[in-house]
């Protein structure tokens, strides 16, 4: 049978002694204490350099570039849209005829002004042309498209 024996270790190695100064264990501990501490802070004061120094003003140039992106779309949008509503005044700007048209009711009219191509320019699916009476004089409409099927 083997018998092993642990070494006998004074209790005062773990503490200071009574003129204040401390046996090798405890200074090897605090040292490596203050040795992971620095370590840490240091990493720690890397990192937030790190993050202020390249990685925040990359976002925020990310961040720029996006608005500036965005923006253009939007100017774009209202230029279209601004485009479109010049063409439709363009197209009825001139009220004359329709006006004619509520007093002697011309066909012409109808045929040259109403048909299927105006209305979705306009991006209208009916026009109602009411006399001051509010009698229907005429009224103009698109046919409802049917879905294909299998679509």
């Amino acid at each position: 049978m083997c018998v092993t024996h642990w070494p006998q270790v004074d209790a005062s190695y773990f503490v200071p002694s009574w003129d204040g100064t401390y046996d090798s264990a405890v200074k090897i501990r605090a040292k490596v204490i203050i040795l992971l501490l620095t370590v840490f802070a240091t990493l720690a004061l890397v990192e937030w350099g790190v993050e202020r120094a390249l990685l925040l003003p990359r976002f925020e140039q990310i961040e720029n570039d996006s608005a500036r992106t965005a923006m253009l779309r939007v100017r774009f949008g209202v230029a279209q849209a601004l485009a479109g509503l010049q063409v439709s005044a363009n197209d009825w700007g001139n009220w004359a005829a329709t006006y004619r048209f509520m007093q002697d009711h011309n066909p012409g009219f109808v045929h040259e002004n109403l048909a299927p191509a105006a209305l979705r320019q306009l991006h209208l699916t009916a026009l109602a042309f009411i006399d001051q009476q509010c009698t229907r004089r005429r009224r103009a409409r698109l046919a409802r498209r049917r879905p294909v099927p299998g679509r």
